[in-house]
């Protein structure tokens, strides 16, 4: 959700003695009557330092150099570098991401993807070096200059057919890499695990009986006599009845009929008949009711990143989640004793194999052992959905978008500081040292600005305009 605070603060020219980072600038869009403007701003009080000349750039993809002196912006139709320093625009390219990713991981590698393109620049000319096509990319995630992802159903024709093995695609600066397919894992509508008693999920079986009841009324035919012979699911993007369902294929005395199973924005379930086939369907990836003992069925995954080694953790609702090495393009999946169950927004890696989940209450994965270990650390949720999220901070992290304030939180799961008591927190970044909180106080938009190191809320700000900070590698 776009809020005064979009994204974490950027550490950009300084280091310190061991030539970690360390915060001198953060960078932000000000989003004025008159257009966005890039702005350079001081880390503690936010106050404006700079700004760039180009007016045509706008708070989408963009990435950091390595040393943090350079910053690629795409902007409508084109990429634009900036020196941080300056604020200066030195060079531009006729290249758009489309919405896809930027990627600074060397001095002189910029990787651009688009949803059909992956191009290769390098920014100290700046010339596009090599370009590649590509396949659209779902749930894609990044480290050094490695980017996995899932291979994206085709969604030109509504709906979105899943349900088939889910097949990993890495990309690098040298182009794309190797796929990897998961046949014990599966893109489908419900979080599930295959066993002999189940085959299909809760709202899979109650699709495939109503659509049995109503044959079975249509035309006459003993229920006994009616069986499923496939069920695929499928997911509509930005539906208006529903989010999706399952497409079933019914026999009965040797004829095939088909039927739609539409879940509504409620999760109910009805079924329609569509039509008489004329024969049987043919074998297909997607048929879930055919779908090997033990595989995993899953709504969808979330990554946690460590970039020290170069290792994404692809989280799911149920009882696995996907070990890639990024490095040697390999994906592991390791069982879990339990489902994980309903995932809100976005997990924190905090270092030592330790990720915090998003679940109800939060969750800690230690990934070296593959156990959860649940936490007494909980907030509002519609349903088993939580509505709270989590944000990294160093080895702990900030759980926010509670009834009251925000709290910080070690990697034993205690509560190490509360702050903003009795304020909403809509957002939460983390740049450095500092955390950057959006919260409204009587009906005004405010940052606070919170030095995590000393555990303190150093002020608070009321921008005059929105800003969209960016954080310090790479975002959209």
């Amino acid at each position: 959700m776009l809020t005064a605070l979009f994204a974490a603060a950027a550490l950009v020219a300084g280091s310190t003695a061991d030539g970690a980072p360390r915060p001198s600038a953060i960078f932000a869009f000000e989003d004025s009557p008159s257009g966005f403007q890039l702005v350079r701003l001081a880390p503690s009080t936010l106050a404006e330092t700079g700004h760039a000349d180009p007016t045509d750039l706008y708070p989408g993809s963009y990435a950091y150099s390595p040393d943090r002196t350079g910053l690629a912006v795409a902007g409508f139709g084109h990429i634009s570098f900036i020196d941080s320093r300056s604020v200066r625009e030195t060079g531009r390219l006729p290249v758009n991401p489309g919405g896809g990713r930027t990627l600074w991981p060397r001095p002189r590698v910029v990787l651009a993807m688009g949803l059909r393109v992956l191009v290769r620049i390098d920014p100290s000319l700046p010339r596009v070096v090599q370009t590649w096509p590509i396949e659209p990319l779902w749930f894609s995630t990044f480290a050094g200059d490695h980017i996995v992802g899932i291979v994206r159903p085709p969604y030109e024709d509504s709906p979105i057919i899943l349900g088939d093995p889910i097949r990993f695609r890495f990309l690098s600066s040298s182009g794309p890499q190797g796929l990897v397919r998961l046949e014990r894992m599966r893109l489908a509508f419900e979080d599930w695990r295959v066993s002999p008693g189940a085959i299909l999920p809760p709202l899979a079986s109650e699709g495939v009986a109503l659509a049995q009841a109503d044959l079975s009324e249509r035309k006459s035919i003993p229920p006994g006599e009616i069986a499923a012979v496939s069920v695929v699911p499928y997911e509509v993007l930005n539906g208006i009845a529903g989010p999706g369902g399952y497409q079933i294929v019914l026999s009965a005395r040797s004829e095939y009929f088909s039927y739609v199973a539409r879940v509504d924005g409620a999760g109910g379930i009805s079924a329609q008949f569509l039509s008489q086939l004329p024969g049987a369907p043919g074998p297909s990836d997607h048929d879930i009711l055919h779908a090997p003992i033990g595989t995993w069925e899953v709504s969808g995954l979330l990554w946690a990143v460590d970039q020290t080694r170069q290792r994404a953790y692809a989280i799911t609702g149920e009882s696995v989640f996907a070990d890639v090495d990024l490095r040697k393009g390999q994906v592991r999946l390791r069982p879990l004793a339990r489902k994980v169950g309903a995932l809100g927004w976005q997990p924190a890696f905090l270092g030592s194999g330790t990720i915090a989940l998003p679940t109800s209450p939060v969750t800690l994965l230690d990934v070296r052992s593959a156990r959860l270990r649940r936490l007494r650390i909980d907030g509002p949720r519609f349903g088993q959905q939580p509505q709270f999220e989590i944000a990294r901070a160093g080895r702990r992290f900030i759980i926010y978008r509670l009834t009251s304030g925000m709290k910080l939180i070690d990697m034993r799961g205690r509560v190490v500081h509360r702050f903003l008591t009795w304020k909403y927190v809509d957002s939460v970044q983390v740049g450095g040292r500092y955390a950057y909180a959006t919260f409204f106080d009587d009906g005004q938009t405010m940052i606070g600005v919170i030095d995590l190191r000393q555990e303190r809320m150093v002020r608070t700000v009321r921008p005059a305009h929105k800003l969209y900070l960016l954080p310090a590698w790479s975002g959209f």
